[in-house]
């Protein structure tokens, strides 16, 4: 009798095992289904296909710095004779939850791996890892993809979030490039994305599956915003996508607000079924403050933002900012400070009054602390804030099911003496340097923003960067260290590092983490947290999350990328240049080895507005016979066709007062055009038919909508004929 339930036992084992999937079945699923994610110079990592129409799963950080229009490559049987390279976008992002949704241009039928649950996971419970770690470096073809790699392991630790499973602990040996693999279970379904590890501690952890379900969940969001008008109502556009297993949304929000503590709640109007649009109005967000213009210098730079008009102290005096005209410090520390009345008091501002709003070219922007400039002085006031935060809330009922966070631009005229003028020689970056080495001791969440006049800290919690329990470690920078002083700008929210004056003559860089560790040296280093970089405008961030217990040393080096030096050929680089601004704003342009610069890092940018054209001219200090001419522009500029109205331009010659019509371009409809190897710069090239002599050559937007569709030159090459 006793041994009847073990012969029960044993078929009861039989019964389970032939219903199971056959462990080499699972191994061949997941490779066939797991993809390379090939991002050039930019990096490799690991996705997986959850929809037979090209559907990829993938981290956030893995995509995050991508272009909105770029494409990534998805190498699919890498290393095999039936390798495919496939082209996808972005599609969606969370980066709470680090995932990232791909989706594969063009008509394709691929395998699929279907989704477990997170309720079926047990701590020792066998896995099966796919990805490509170390991306292009394990193949054995200098120019070719590396075979997949597949790893055993177990779960060691289920990791929670209140109640809710967030990270799946596991030991399958695991590398840098496996981020966005699959991890299977015994049943060859997915329980976990692979998302962070500790190199030589078989310590790694994947995303649990049914945080990947909730995110697959979400309806994807964009954001059609126009520059916020400060009087009056500009109209925000939410368009919404969902597809299979997508919930779509019942209502939407719009948060909007200067200040974290004053944010309004809109109800946004229904037009379609995938389209919402909401007013957004200023009236009454900002009635307690209005804004100043303050022009602050220091260390050979001058720069123009805003404060927050409000009472001061000078010495025992309370006054309103707006009474004060300057704030000189260059006899400190016997600073003074003048009254627009006239009247002399000594010290300076105090009561909170530290950091100052910078908008810097384009849509970004930082904080420089005043505390640490030579002088400042106070200009015209502004009553709209430079900028309005907001967030669109996606709800399904009252369960909210997603949502999108970002900032748009307060329209605005600046006064004439708003301008940003930069250092030309910040030592330790002088113009043959090309790149930096830094350490920071960081412990917790914080920024650094890489920006056209210097870097900044922002920090979310936790020691700020630099600061240990004891000391000021500050940043190291080659030879030099950066202790930065903090503030909190508003109330509430992230606090700000002064603004370190580091001039790189280019927003074109790189950035590599290099090493963390306990000390600022590349001894005993080992990885941990996670590290992402993102672009905004001329801006490049990286983001640090280091949650380990403690801080630690982050070693990482800023790179320029290099430019081939210019071409000798080139008559622009000796030309002399004219703009012609329809929009009758100040518009110094000059040539820099050929190229047309204005401002810090950023090229002239010409426009299409009525009642006539922008042109800019290249004015050749002799006649010369023209054969060839060359623009080089950012990719995503509108002199493409992108369904968005496209540039219509043409360029003309002149020479003893005749003009010559070289070539008509409609509807961004180029003859011939390549991409640069970094990825971001178009350049168009048009060879003449037959060569023209010219003293002048002129690019004319003609398209005038009475939209500012204008394109970005980064450079107007003129060739002379080759005889």
């Amino acid at each position: 009798m006793k041994s009847v339930p073990n012969v029960i036992r044993a078929c009861l084992a039989v019964t389970l095992v032939t219903c199971l999937p056959a462990f080499a079945d699972i191994v061949d699923s997941g490779k066939a289904a797991t993809a390379l994610v090939d991002l050039d110079k930019l990096g490799s990592a690991s996705a997986f296909c959850i929809d037979p129409s090209g559907v990829f799963v993938t981290n956030d950080h893995v995509v995050s710095h991508l272009a909105a229009d770029a494409t990534a490559k998805l190498v699919m049987n890498a290393g095999q004779p039936d390798e495919r390279v496939l082209k996808a976008k972005v599609v969606k992002r969370n980066s709470d939850f680090d995932l990232a949704l791909l989706q594969v241009q063009g008509n394709v039928t691929l395998p699929t791996l279907p989704l477990g649950h997170s309720a079926d996971l047990r701590e020792t419970a066998e896995l099966t890892t796919f990805g490509y770690p170390f991306g292009r470096s394990l193949s054995l073809n200098k120019d070719g993809y590396p075979a997949i790699s597949v790893s055993l392991g177990r779960i060691n630790a289920l990791r929670k979030e209140g109640d809710e499973l967030a990270l799946i602990q596991i030991d399958a040996v695991l590398n840098p490039g496996n981020s966005g693999g699959p991890v299977l279970d015994g049943e060859g379904r997915v329980i976990g994305v692979v998302v962070s590890g500790i190199p030589g501690a078989n310590v790694n952890f994947a995303i649990a599956v049914d945080r990947l379900r909730e995110f697959l969940r979400q309806p994807r969001l964009r954001v059609d915003a126009p520059v916020i008008q400060p009087a009056g109502q500009s109209l925000m556009t939410v368009h919404v996508a969902t597809a299979k297993d997508e919930l779509a949304p019942t209502s939407i929000e719009v948060r909007y607000g200067v200040r974290q503590d004053r944010m309004r709640t809109i109800k946004a109007d229904k037009l379609s079924a995938d389209r919402y649009q909401a007013p957004i109005d200023l009236k009454g967000l900002n009635d307690d403050a209005d804004w100043l213009w303050i022009t602050a210098e220091t260390g050979g730079m001058k720069l123009t933002g805003l404060l927050v008009n409000r009472d001061v102290k000078v010495g025992d005096q309370t006054i309103p900012l707006s009474d004060v005209s300057e704030v000189n410090r260059s006899d400190a520390p016997d600073v003074v400070t003048v009254l627009k009345s006239g009247k002399t008091l000594r010290g300076e501002p105090t009561d909170g009054l530290a950091f100052m709003w910078i908008d810097l070219p384009g849509r970004a922007a930082a904080y420089v602390d005043l505390r640490q400039t030579q002088r400042w002085t106070v200009g015209e006031r502004r009553t709209a804030a430079p900028y309005v935060d907001y967030e669109v809330i996606a709800r399904l009922d009252d369960k909210v099911i997603g949502s999108l966070k970002g900032r748009l631009s307060v329209a605005h005229a600046d006064p004439a003496n708003h301008e940003y003028v930069l250092p030309r020689d910040v030592p330790p970056v002088d113009q043959g340097v090309e790149k930096l080495t830094f350490s920071a001791y960081i412990d917790g969440r914080t920024d650094l923003y890489i920006t056209p006049i210097g870097l900044y800290w922002k920090h979310y919690k936790d020691g700020r960067p630099g600061a240990t329990a004891t000391r000021d470690l500050g940043t190291r920078a080659g030879d030099q260290v950066w202790t930065p002083r903090w503030g909190r700008p508003y109330e509430i929210g992230p606090e700000y590092s002064t603004l370190w004056p580091v001039d790189f003559r280019t927003t074109q860089l790189e950035f590599e983490l290099l090493a963390v560790g306990s000390k600022p040296d590349a001894e005993g280093m080992v990885p941990r947290g996670k590290m992402q970089l993102r672009r905004e405008s001329d801006i490049l961030v990286a983001s640090f999350d280091d949650s380990a217990p403690g801080a630690a040393w982050y070693r990482f080096e800023i790179r320029r990328l290099r430019e081939a030096p210019p071409d000798p050929s080139n008559l622009a680089r000796r030309a002399r240049v004219e703009v012609n601004d329809s929009q009758g704003t100040s518009n110094p342009a000059r040539v820099n080895d050929g190229k047309i610069e204005l401002g810090p890092g950023r090229f002239w940018c010409p426009g299409s507005r009525k009642p006539k054209p922008d042109t800019c001219s290249i004015v050749l200090p002799e006649p010369k016979t023209i054969g060839m001419i060359r623009l080089a522009v950012p990719i995503g500029t509108k002199t493409f066709a992108d369904g968005r109205e496209p540039l219509d331009y043409t360029i003309e010659s002149q020479f003893e007062g005749k003009t010559t019509e070289l070539l008509t371009v409609k509807d961004g409809k180029h003859p011939s055009s390549e991409v640069d190897p970094s990825g971001k710069i178009q350049t168009i090239t048009f060879k003449l038919d037959k060569p023209v002599k010219a003293r002048r050559v002129t690019f004319k937007c003609t398209r005038t909508s009475g939209k500012n569709y204008g394109p970005l030159i980064y450079e107007f090459e003129v060739h002379e004929a080759k005889e």
